[in-house]
């Protein structure tokens, strides 16, 4: 099939994705086209999930929510970063393995600190000329403090920010993506039912652009 064909059935495709976002996989999570666009059965992208620092009573369900993505068809794997004491290099490192070593594109998802880690591991692999596909900060508070006012990432392709009712107002980002949750539970955030339907969303979004960069570099 040549290029041009290639890329207009992939043109079919996509809203396709967009009408089977409502579907129900077996793992409970309603998300869809992860086995459509082969996000979860090749080397060409990767979600990050990155908990929260000392979450000890697993009060967030960050890893339970990769799980859930996991069985839904998604690349997606669960960074610790109290496991690394907060080691920004640590997950940097998973990012350049990632796209240096096996060609994928990456979004990372934050919660809490969790996304104060992941920025500044953005911030030292942007030194090296990496970028990183989707970023999403998920209920941090006090980012500006933790950034010291620099929060911008200048090599994330798009910004997502979704903030529970009490951490108001959303500053620091350059016309990012915002979902203002209709709670004031921080711990529920991750799991909350409006953060997974734009969390798949943004995941499938992410799918169809590397299934697209793939079939154009063929």
């Amino acid at each position: 099939m040549g290029l041009h064909y290639r890329f207009l059935w992939l043109s079919a495709l996509m809203p396709l994705a967009l009408l089977t976002i409502g579907q129900t996989c077996s793992a409970g999570l309603h998300v869809s086209c992860g086995e459509q666009f082969s996000c979860g059965n090749n080397s060409d992208s990767l979600i990050i999930f990155i908990g929260a620092d000392r979450d000890l009573g697993n009060w967030g369900k960050v890893p339970e929510l990769t799980q859930e993505f996991q069985g839904c068809g998604y690349n997606a794997v669960y960074f610790d970063p109290s496991a690394q004491f907060n080691d920004p290099e640590v997950l940097a490192s998973w990012i350049r393995t990632a796209v240096k070593c096996r060609g994928q594109r990456v979004m990372l998802v934050g919660w809490s600190y969790g996304a104060v880690v992941g920025l500044k591991a953005m911030r030292i692999v942007a030194a090296e000329g990496i970028c990183v596909d989707t970023f999403v900060e998920l209920d941090c508070f006090n980012l500006s403090c933790h950034m010291r006012g620099d929060i911008q990432p200048s090599n994330a392709g798009r910004i997502v920010v979704i903030r529970s009712k009490l951490n108001r107002p959303i500053k620091g980002y350059n016309c990012p993506c915002v979902l203002k949750l209709n709670s004031c539970w921080h711990l529920g955030a991750p799991t909350h039912a409006d953060t997974k339907c734009l969390l798949r969303s943004e995941a499938n979004r992410f799918c169809a652009a590397t299934f697209k960069s793939a079939l154009l570099t063929k």
